[in-house]
């Protein structure tokens, strides 16, 4: 029998065991804790029921957390092609969470992010983002970069193209570009089970620093969130 959860929001941690570019990537160690359970602890530290769901037992045996849930994930939901959102609708389904539940996905890939971070997203969540009619939120890295692009081999910049006009060669005077980043995400439940993506509904965009921003794809990537842990 499946256990059942009941909470108003839960945590879910997604870790999957098939990384090909950097093969058992969420099993890497920053000062003895691996990314996974230093998303686990990110969520632990704000009291929130912490669900890690994996297709390896290895990587569900190594789980120091005594509290976090470990949910064994179907090779189905598993596989290169699979999206976040089909394997949240397993959990969500395997422990029957209401669909008024909030779901936070914490990926282990942001080792840089902090439980800090976490509050702060949800204290913008609850004070900004839900108050003013927003059913989403995901993290963001704002910008005031310049973007080009190639279209019929000119160069187009792409502010001139969002905002409709000119902008200045400052920086500090330009519109905000918004980088979706992959630290946090918020969805309603009932969003997810009906296959919505994080994003696809009325998303809130919650600015976070560059440096719990920082994902990891490459021993490079890993290097640098070492570094910047242990300073």
């Amino acid at each position: 029998m499946n256990m059942e959860i009941n909470e108003s929001r839960i945590c879910i941690v997604l870790a999957r065991s098939g990384s090909k570019r950097f093969p058992q990537k969420n099993l890497q160690k920053i000062n003895g804790e691996t990314l996974i359970e230093l998303a686990i602890l990110c969520s632990e530290k704000n009291n929130i029921t912490t669900i890690v769901s994996s297709d390896s037992n290895d990587i569900l045996d190594q789980i120091k957390s005594k509290k976090a849930i470990r949910h064994k994930r179907s090779s189905l939901n598993s596989d290169d092609s699979t999206t976040s959102e089909q394997s949240l609708i397993e959990v969500l389904k395997y422990y029957n969470i209401s669909s008024k539940s909030e779901v936070l996905l914490i990926p282990p890939t942001n080792p840089t992010r902090t439980a800090d971070d976490l509050a702060l997203f949800i204290d913008q969540w609850e004070t900004i983002g839900k108050p003013n009619g927003y059913d989403q939120a995901f993290s963001v890295l704002p910008m005031q970069n310049d973007f080009w692009y190639s279209e019929n081999k000119k160069l187009r910049r792409v502010r001139d193209v969002i905002f409709q006009k000119v902008e200045p060669r400052v920086s500090f005077k330009r519109e905000r570009i918004y980088l979706e980043t992959s630290a946090i995400y918020l969805s309603y439940a009932h969003l997810i089970y009906n296959g919505v993506s994080l994003v696809g509904s009325n998303p809130y965009p919650i600015e976070l620093s560059k440096i719990a921003s920082i994902d990891i794809d490459t021993v490079k990537d890993l290097d640098i969130a070492k570094r910047l842990i242990q300073e």
